[in-house]
């Protein structure tokens, strides 16, 4: 079961970033609908980050050094995006970066865990597709303008 959430659950996320950026209906439904989704999804990537914390603290002596750094990386990054997505565009916007971030956390685990050697063409394909994403993302939010009050 843990490996279901750990590594099913953000890759089913995946597949619905990518069908939301590609389906217009779809897109139009996260932009009506965004606010709703947006807690919800930044309600799993803390359940996420808990359960990533929590199996890792479990059993200290069962997650080796290179267990660790994935976490940390992948823990880091995660939180870096949505943190730095604070205060940018509306919620409805925000939330294909969230989805990004919630795969990411498993992305990034799963593939420090690998040699680069040992890398098939599909984590290349996922990595590059994961960080052009992700730029993309990126480059679409702009800080949310700042009202100034009158007093």
């Amino acid at each position: 079961m843990s490996g279901f959430v750990t590594v099913g659950v953000p890759i089913l996320l995946a597949f619905a970033y990518a069908v939301t950026t590609l389906v217009p209906p779809l897109a139009r439904w996260v932009a009506h609908d965004g606010r709703a989704l947006h807690g919800i999804l930044r309600a799993t990537f803390f359940i996420f980050v808990g359960l990533s914390l929590g199996t890792a603290l479990a059993d200290p002596g069962h997650t080796s050094a290179p267990g660790w750094a994935a976490r940390v990386l992948a823990l880091a990054l995660g939180a870096g995006l949505v943190y730095w997505a604070q205060g940018r565009a509306t919620k409805a916007q925000r939330v294909p970066l969230l989805l990004l971030a919630i795969f990411g956390l498993a992305a990034v685990a799963v593939l420090w865990n690998f040699p680069l050697r040992e890398w098939q063409s599909g984590a290349w394909t996922m990595l590059v597709g994961y960080v052009a994403a992700v730029g993309s993302e990126v480059a679409v939010l702009r800080p949310a303008p700042t009202i100034a009050h009158g007093g």
